[in-house]
């Protein structure tokens, strides 16, 4: 028997990775908003609002969010610890 392994081993650049958070906390805000609509049968409303947004991984530590601070908006980055480490004012 032959066994055929293909690892596909990049370094991500830090930058990429901050994108790609940012992407995913689009495309889950945009995805929960047509869930609810979706959910509750009414027609889609045109305004989302919340007091913040948080993206949560599978262990429930918050890795980004989307709030206001100090009446200013705030979208966030964390590590797999739920310590900040970039955050976009």
């Amino acid at each position: 028997m032959v066994s055929i392994v293909i690892a596909d081993v990049r370094i991500i650049p830090e930058t990429e990775r901050k994108r790609g958070l940012a992407v995913l906390v689009g495309w889950l805000l945009i995805l929960t908003s047509f869930t609810l609509a979706m959910l509750t049968g009414e027609d889609v409303s045109e305004v989302v609002e919340a007091a913040r947004f948080v993206v949560r991984d599978e262990r429930g530590t918050i890795r980004a969010g989307l709030m206001m601070e100090q009446n200013e908006p705030v979208l966030f980055f964390a590590d797999s610890c739920g310590k900040r480490i970039s955050q976009y004012k």
